[in-house]
């Protein structure tokens, strides 16, 4: 594969993280816009029921007062959460080029991949055969071993070879110098041969040997450290895999936790601030799922990036 190629291979993974990440911020907008919304209608809907039961004498004005607070609140994060996604969805037109008066009604949720079997095997020798920074060091090294060749030349046998050839005569009259002249040739010949440079050249040989293998050193260092990275990043990504099920599933009982609180508080059998907690768990429920997709997401196309494999497709990037 051709350097032009991996690093276009690397900049499309790249793009990607970048794609995924203003489509979260998307979503993330739209998910707090969609709590803020319900929030708002059901504590309408229970503010009339407790101003009802605040004339019965059933509850406090207290517990009123506490509901028209998380009203207002609701419709402060209903405000707040359109301009978030107006924002986030202009830039998201700006990243692909479109005009800003674009609108999607609707944005899919990408769910993480079924199953997760990286071949780490593979996913190592893609990255040593196609990531960018294989090139750079050849060429360093390339650049190195040119260095050393001059050094050696600059130091070494040096041998200089001179002609010329003209016409000559000689008189006491400088009238007579320039008639009749005979030719003249001379061949001088001068040869360098650095007999004593005081250390010089074995200095400048070792300088760039020492260059060259701090060099080597390097770059062996930083390809350890990047496959170290590597597998910590796959290992990452397989707990994020366990952890956005759990979390689904942790949202699915808040919700109906707080469907059940929601009964209980139009019968009387618990209080407001039971109910907003049961409520808070279930917005705190639904961030947390969101950003944990979020966070999948973006790992999985930076792992791509990083080592120009198709984790889900266990083979080397290669687009046309």
């Amino acid at each position: 594969v051709k350097a032009t190629e991996r690093n276009f291979n690397v900049l499309i993974e790249e793009a990607n993280v970048q794609a995924a990440s203003l489509y979260f911020n998307i979503l993330t907008a739209k998910q707090d816009l969609e709590i803020a919304n319900v929030n708002q209608q059901i504590n309408e809907k229970l503010l009339v029921i407790t101003e009802e039961k605040v004339k019965l004498g059933k509850v406090s004005k207290d517990e009123k007062l506490q509901l028209e607070i998380e009203l207002d609140n609701a419709k402060l994060s209903v405000s707040r959460a359109k301009l978030d996604l107006k924002n986030a969805q202009n830039n998201l037109n700006t990243f692909l080029g479109q005009s800003l008066n674009v609108v999607q009604e609707t944005y899919i949720v990408p769910l993480p991949e079924s199953e997760l079997n990286i071949n780490m095997e593979a996913l190592l020798d893609a990255f040593k055969t196609l990531s960018p920074q294989l090139i750079n060091y050849q060429i360093a090294m390339l650049e190195t071993e040119d260095e050393l060749r001059q050094t050696k030349n600059d130091y070494g046998f040096q041998a200089e070879l001179q002609a010329s050839i003209g016409l000559a005569r000689g008189d006491e009259k400088l009238a007579t110098i320039y008639s009749d002249p005979f030719d003249e040739q001379q061949l001088n010949i001068s040869l360098n041969v650095p007999i004593l440079d005081w250390g010089r050249r074995r200095s400048a040989l070792k300088q760039v040997e020492l260059k060259k293998k701090a060099l080597k050193i390097n770059f062996d260092q930083q390809v350890l450290d990047i496959e170290n990275a590597l597998k910590e990043r796959v290992q990452r990504l397989e707990n994020m895999q366990v952890e956005v099920k759990l979390l689904e599933q942790i949202l699915n009982k808040t919700e109906q936790r707080f469907e059940i609180s929601n009964q209980r508080y139009v019968l009387g059998d618990i209080d407001i601030t039971n109910l907003t907690l049961a409520q808070r768990e279930k917005d705190f429920a639904k961030r947390n799922y969101i950003t944990a997709l979020r966070n999948y997401w973006i790992s999985y196309y930076e792992l791509r990036a990083l080592s120009s494999y198709d984790i889900s497709k266990n083979e080397k990037i290669k687009y046309k």
